[in-house]
């Protein structure tokens, strides 16, 4: 038998261990193997972990299972008075942030301390009751600033960029997120995805899962672990809604797209400035009649000034040189970074799509685009797009073959979804953590393996909110503990003892884990305890 090593966090594999003793199972400071439930020390009793694990799968309700139709036209058509009203967005609120801050307090201060394999066991559930978890780790959410990945948000809602939510009618707008949920999670998980790998991702159990059911053609969620794929197209797009923004795609946008494809600075950025004449140099070299002729007529519409030179070595090609003033310096790039998400709608995109068609693509006779590109950022970029303005694209690599470098392609086709009867769905094991945020809508647009989708964003009283018609009032909701200062300081309180057993270096079973895991437990308690007598008072 190999020496067992002895664990402090619980997180370690014991490797050479042999079936441990009950008597030797510790609720914190053991030294057996976290993986081996069997055998209880404490069953056989009312009160022990794993039979408060089975009580407790009986404690959480889903939207799905109560209808909530008489309490929505009651809060809608004036039911309440204005007190009662006003109580009930108290009490919500209240009720909201306590649950989120509690299960980040608990997952980061106490389970990580917790070796009792039945005790870890209830306590992963307690903390699924506080806060329903949503993505595997690796999976994307679309921002202003692009694809993000959860684990790569601050949670910070006033520092990250806004992120894309989908509404039911089909459009998507920018908003602050509310909650932002990083649980640890172990357990089953579901992966949902179609050979050509335009649909794939890997969520909990009670993941909200959308999709449009084909007898009704309406939205419907469903838990994950409940999902049927058939009968069913699963949304990957939606529309840009910029209610205040009127920017229009005009014909210097058409050559920052050709420049993109065909054209170059005249010489070396640093030496190409425009420091004297005002004015930048950039070139194309060109043979296709259509795209000559496309190209002057956009010059020509836009007034810039330009000359044309046959080129002596290669019959038919041409070099085109056009002038244009330095302060779109900034727009005569490579990757479209000139192009900010949060500035533009689905028209604008929609004429976009269409320049593309032009330089680097082509129609076909279904309707679809073929889009080409060996800049990887570019057709990212143009992936997003696509899936913002009601389209959907397949990305695809091609490898480098004799003197081309490797080439990236996107398929645009004209529809928003992904056909159910293409999507497999199979069970797996996961151990890691799980992320997610809330926003008003209660969906996101989300890109896993480079497959983009929209699903459900954490749930907790997200449903409740939403269904009410309270999502401007979300985001407040969910921050209100923040705005009372009394309130706030119990939070910055009960978190310093969360930070402090979070620290790599505190070992469980010493005197200062000790105090701190009892101080934190104690913090934990009078602070849900607090929310509860506030909400109910």
């Amino acid at each position: 038998m190999g020496k067992q090593i002895k664990s402090a966090t619980g997180l370690e594999f014991v490797r050479g261990g042999k079936q441990p003793l009950a008597y030797d199972i510790r609720i914190i400071n053991g030294a057996t193997d976290q993986n081996q439930i069997i055998p209880f020390k404490y069953d056989g009793t009312p009160e022990s972990p794993w039979q408060r694990y089975l009580n407790s799968l009986h404690n959480t309700w889903h939207p799905v299972e109560i209808s909530m139709a008489q309490d929505i036209e009651l809060f809608k058509s004036g039911g309440l008075t204005e007190s009662e009203e006003r109580l009930f967005r108290w009490n919500l609120s209240y009720l909201v942030s306590a649950d989120s801050l509690v299960a980040n307090n608990f997952i980061l201060g106490v389970y990580s301390h917790i070796t009792s394999p039945e005790s870890r066991q209830y306590y992963m559930r307690q903390i699924f009751e506080e806060a329903l978890h949503c993505y595997v780790e690796g999976t994307e959410v679309l921002t202003t600033e692009g694809w993000i990945k959860f684990e790569d948000l601050t949670g910070d809602p006033n520092v990250d960029p806004k992120v894309a939510q989908y509404h039911e009618n089909g459009d998507i707008t920018f908003v602050k997120y509310g909650e932002y949920v990083c649980d640890p999670y172990e357990g089953d998980v579901y992966e949902f995805k179609n050979k050509r790998g335009t649909f794939n991702k890997v969520v909990t159990p009670e993941h909200r899962c959308v999709s449009i059911t084909l007898n009704n053609n309406k939205l419907n969620i469903v838990k994950a672990e409940d999902l049927k794929t058939n009968g069913r197209n699963f949304k990957s797009s939606g529309l840009l809604v910029n209610k205040f923004k009127t920017k229009k795609f005009c014909d210097i946008d058409r050559l920052f797209v050709a420049f993109q494809a065909d054209g170059s600075l005249f010489h070396k950025l640093n030496k190409n400035t425009g420091d004297i004449s005002g004015e930048i140099g950039i070139q194309f070299f060109l043979k296709k009649e259509r795209k000559i002729e496309r190209l002057l007529k956009i010059v020509e519409n836009i007034g810039l000034r330009y000359t044309i030179k046959n080129c002596g070595v290669r019959n038919g090609y041409k070099y085109i040189y056009i002038w244009v003033d330095r302060k779109y310096s900034k727009f005569l790039t490579k990757d479209f970074s000139w192009v900010i998400l949060d500035d533009i709608n689905g028209k604008w995109i929609d004429l976009f799509i269409e320049e593309l068609s032009y330089w680097d693509g082509c129609r076909r006779n279904t309707g679809s685009i073929c889009y080409t590109n060996t800049n990887k950022k570019a057709i990212e970029k143009v992936q997003i797009l696509t899936h913002i303005s009601g389209k959907r694209a397949g990305f695809y690599s091609k490898e480098s073959k004799g003197n081309h470098r490797k080439s990236y392609q996107l398929h645009i086709h004209n529809h928003s979804y992904v056909s159910g009867k293409t999507i497999t769905k199979t069970k797996q094991s996961y151990k890691g953590n799980v992320y997610c945020v809330s926003v008003p809508t209660g969906m996101l647009m989300v890109r896993y393996k480079g497959a983009i989708m929209i699903s459900g964003n954490t749930h907790s009283y997200q449903h409740i909110v939403e269904s009410l018609g309270l999502d401007d009032e979300a985001n407040a909701m969910f921050n209100s503990y923040r705005e009372i200062d009394s309130i706030a300081d119990k939070a910055e309180w009960n978190l310093n003892f969360t930070n402090a057993l979070a620290n790599k270096e505190v070992i469980a079973g010493t005197e200062q884990a000790n105090r701190l895991l009892i101080d934190d437990l104690i913090a934990y308690i009078v602070f849900e305890s607090l929310f509860f007598w506030c909400a109910f008072s």
